[in-house]
């Protein structure tokens, strides 16, 4: 089957949420796992961040992870969490 011979279905646009807002949620103990969520506050960047995340980590737990708020000059859709584990540093 040809993706041309596949049937567009028309629907109503949805509307989602923006923000310019990104929050980085890093660990105060050193670990190297870290989300960016697109967010409007810093509470709700904590809390998409722990419901998006499979392996549990306590993101909504301001004693464990900090989580600093930049601008981007890109729009974001509001809820979007990427985590990313960060490499270790070299041993000297």
């Amino acid at each position: 089957m040809d993706d041309n011979d596949i049937p567009e279905i028309e629907g109503p646009p949805i509307a989602v949420s923006e923000t310019r807002s990104l929050f980085r949620l890093t660990s105060k103990t050193g670990g190297r796992y870290i989300a960016i969520v697109a967010a409007d506050s810093h509470e709700q960047a904590r809390r998409f961040a722990a419901e998006s995340d499979p392996f549990g980590a306590e993101w909504e737990n301001p004693e464990k992870y900090e989580c600093v708020h930049t601008v981007d000059v890109e729009y974001h859709v509001v809820g979007d969490v990427v985590f990313q584990s960060m490499p270790l540093a070299k041993a000297r």
